[in-house]
Parts: C-alpha cells; sequence; structure tokens
C-alpha cells in the first residue's frame, strides 16, 4: 500500500483528487486539522 498526502489548494489538485476518486483500487480519506486555520488535506491508499 502506498500513502500520498494532497493539500488541495489548487484547482489542479483538485481535479486529481476527483479522478483519483473514481479509481477502484484507490481510497480517498479526506483529513481536516482542527484548530490549525490550513486547507484540508486528502490522503489518499492505494492497494
Amino acid at each position: 500500500m502506498t500513502t500520498i498526502i494532497i493539500e488541495d489548494n489548487s484547482q489542479q489538485a483538485k481535479q486529481l483528487l476527483e479522478y483519483i476518486r473514481t479509481l477502484p483500487f484507490a481510497t480517498v480519506i479526506d483529513e481536516k486539522k482542527r484548530g490549525s486555520g490550513k486547507r484540508p488535506k486528502s490522503v489518499m491508499r492505494f492497494r
């Protein structure tokens, strides 16, 4: 399994995440940091 972290602060990153969500062998887990004021990150796991 491989884990990739993408900070979705650009339109290209958001488009990449949307594409990866369509793949049957990938799982996208959205993580929001509480109280940090930072933008959400998405963590992807590939099998």
